[in-house]
């Protein structure tokens, strides 16, 4: 780096801001910056060694910033002010092909008081316990503006080696490390209600992935906020409830891809089920687990019966109910595809978006045709009934 860059970080690391934003600080100082007279922001521009880190955007995790002068200035700036050596960091990162960084995701449901180790699948720790001393003041500082509302209690960190992506476009593909890492951190939520007897549910609440402190980064941590019931009272792991998760989670990871994909979603469909105050809902996610893990994909009397009264209500000449049962028909067959296999793979995708934005079509007009005028009776109607006609509430 051009030591002209770190004497004025040294000369400047005493001044402190107040109210100010350092990097539209540094962009108003570099419009008096000229050749004659270069600044920071030029010299940043010029600095050859540089150029890699000032190419495009920085990907770490769900995070995709863009490396300005600027923004970099500012970064060093603030490194200087904490005294850290910023060019040795800036060398690391820049020369190796990866760096520490950590899955985290916040935890609601269960509470934490010492950090409980899960070996490969990482730790269960408490937010005042985590690796990332910036995580901790964002998630226990409510000041912060990137802190998140403290609906959570505990969390889950799985150390991960992350790929150092500099010069990146501004769109693309999540990292693979990135992505089994987040799979691991939902294997391990999932999991942890097969741990226990009584309904133990243990919630997400959000998600994302924090480089290690001494990790240069560019911008603050995207995070993937979940939906989530809130419950009364949160429970407390017993040491034989770890000793089952262990368990649990080396007999998922000895399966298959194939089988592991299969069983991902009932268990986290029973573990919603555990977690949903709402009858109704219960009952949607415990059926969805059941028909995951039981059935093999045959599903042929229910697809018909569905398919079947999706034309009746949708009524037209018969040519319009034949396209619409074989529509609807379709559009179950590949959500049985998606319950039975984990994930919907298709080689026609457009197709089956086009199939399943029909059925969604049909699904709007039925339920409007319920709240309008509900339907006690399908037998009757199958069998020749007339369909209740839609009152008129004007």
């Amino acid at each position: 780096m051009d030591q002209r860059i770190v004497d004025i970080i040294e000369w400047n690391s005493g001044w402190r801001t107040t109210g100010t934003n350092i990097e539209e600080f540094f962009a108003r100082a570099a419009i008096s910056e000229s050749a004659e007279k270069p600044g920071i922001i030029t010299l940043i521009k010029n600095d050859p060694s540089l150029a890699a880190i000032l190419s495009g955007w920085q990907v770490i995790g769900l995070s995709r910033h863009r490396v300005t002068p600027e923004l970099f200035a500012s970064w060093i700036y603030k490194k200087g002010i904490d005294r850290c050596d910023f060019e040795r960091e800036l060398t690391e990162y820049i020369e190796n092909d990866s760096f520490s960084a950590y899955g985290v995701v916040l935890l609601a449901g269960l509470e934490v008081d010492e950090p409980i180790e899960l070996g490969r699948f990482g730790r269960l720790t408490n937010i005042y316990q985590l690796p990332n001393k910036k995580l901790q003041l964002a998630l226990t500082d409510s000041t912060d503006e990137h802190a998140l509302f403290p609906q959570y209690s505990a969390a889950l960190v799985i150390p991960m080696s992350h790929p150092v992506l500099i010069g990146q476009p501004s769109q693309g593909e999540l990292p693979v490390a990135v992505s089994d890492v987040m799979k691991d951190l939902d294997d391990v939520i999932n999991c942890l209600m097969l741990c226990s007897e009584n309904s133990l549910a243990v919630q997400k609440v959000a998600s994302s992935i924090i480089p290690a402190d001494a990790v240069p980064s560019f911008g603050p941590a995207e995070w993937i906020h979940h939906s989530f019931h809130v419950r009364r009272k949160s429970i407390q792991l017993t040491a034989s409830s770890i000793v089952v998760l262990l368990e649990q989670l080396e007999n998922l990871g000895r399966l298959s891809e194939k089988h592991r994909e299969h069983i991902r979603l009932p268990i986290k469909k029973l573990n919603e089920y555990y977690s949903c105050g709402d009858l109704s809902d219960s009952a949607v996610y415990l059926r969805t687990s059941l028909e995951s893990l039981f059935l093999d994909n045959d599903s042929g009397e229910l697809s018909h019966r569905l398919s079947i009264r999706a034309a009746i209500i949708m009524g037209g000449p018969i040519q319009r109910k034949l396209e619409t049962y074989r529509m609807i028909k379709k559009a179950y067959e590949y959500g049985s595809k998606a319950v039975h296999r984990g994930r919907l793979v298709e080689k026609r995708n457009d197709e089956v978006r086009r199939t399943l934005d029909f059925a969604a079509s049909v699904a709007k007009h039925a339920i409007k045709h319920f709240l309008a005028s509900p339907i006690d009776d399908w037998i009757t109607v199958e069998l020749g009934g007339d369909i209740p006609a839609v009152v008129d509430r004007g």
